[in-house]
């Protein structure tokens, strides 16, 4: 994403500048600035959608807390948190 975001820094950048067709080459082919911007928001959705399902199934949250809480038992601290998210 951070290469993304720099190429189309640097395409703004040329268009300020008064660049008339302002593309950079991506595996041989051109994209514009406003592909490009496109193509960073389809992926920050799609990182979106992912986390977000994820993140409302509670047997996920189990799942990945359960080792430290075993490991850790009694700690205030996992226990806390257990009470927080279970």
């Amino acid at each position: 994403m951070s290469e993304l975001v720099d190429h189309i820094a640097i395409l703004d950048r040329r268009t300020n500048a008064g660049v008339t067709s302002a593309t950079t080459a991506l595996k041989s082919k051109d994209y514009s600035a406003e592909h490009l911007r496109a193509a960073l928001i389809e992926i920050k959705k799609g990182i979106r959608n992912v986390i977000c399902e994820k993140t409302t199934q509670s047997d996920w949250h189990r799942a990945l807390l359960t080792p430290y809480m075993v490991f850790t038992k009694g700690q205030q601290t996992i226990s806390h948190l257990s009470t927080i998210l279970f």
